[in-house]
């Protein structure tokens, strides 16, 4: 995935992680994680008010050509703003 990509679905079991797209229902800027998410990463996007939306690595998200660990920024228009693994 790379900046100018649209987010691709990805639906991984029940509960609120799979819906990936639930938060683009906020029309705004958004951080995205798939697995862990650093400590410098909590901080800056605090500073910056970004929403964050943390989801589980898993192997439908790796087929879907998502990064483990990456940073997405998602512009309000659902597609990838930046791709920063």
């Amino acid at each position: 995935m790379k900046g100018g990509d649209r987010l691709p679905w990805v639906a991984d079991g029940a509960g609120p992680s799979a819906n990936n797209f639930a938060p683009l229902q906020a029309i705004e800027w958004q951080v995205r994680v798939d697995g862990d998410v650093s400590s410098a990463l909590r901080e800056t996007r605090a500073a910056r008010q970004l929403a964050l939306h943390k989801f589980p690595w898993s192997r439908q998200g790796e087929q879907a050509g998502l990064q483990q660990n990456a940073l997405y920024l998602i512009r309000p228009d659902g597609h990838i703003g930046l791709a920063d693994p």
